[in-house]
This record gives C-alpha cells, structure tokens and sequence, in this order.
C-alpha cells in the first residue's frame, strides 16, 4: 500500500500582492482561496470566500 500524495499549496500573486493560494482538498477536488489582505486591498475585484473546482481533469477554469 502507498502513500497518500501531499500537495504543497501554491501561493499565487499579482504585481507583487498575494491574490490568493491555490490547493487540492483531501477528498481531491482543486480550490482556491482569496487571501484576507488581497480582500481587505480596495482597488481588488469584488470577490469573496473559496472557489472549487469538483470537475474531473487537472483545469482550473471556475476562478475569474
């Protein structure tokens, strides 16, 4: 029997500002979470909370 993958999460940024960190949950599906000072950041887009993609397949085509 193996091992169960770890997935190290992948902070991702724009013009130096951390947008967010993109990660797989335990049960496999892709998601990604905004970070509290990009939300806090006024000229950000107007977004909130979690965005996960339950599709089959390695795209990540849900987030704006």
């Amino acid at each position: 029997m193996g091992r169960k993958r770890a997935y190290a999460p992948l902070d991702v940024y724009m013009n130096r500002r951390k947008v967010g960190q993109y990660f797989r949950d335990p049960d496999g599906a892709y998601a990604f979470t905004y970070a509290p000072e990009w939300l806090a950041w006024e000229a950000a887009p107007h977004v909130r909370g979690t965005r996960v993609n339950t599709a089959s397949g390695s795209s990540f085509d849900s987030v704006p």
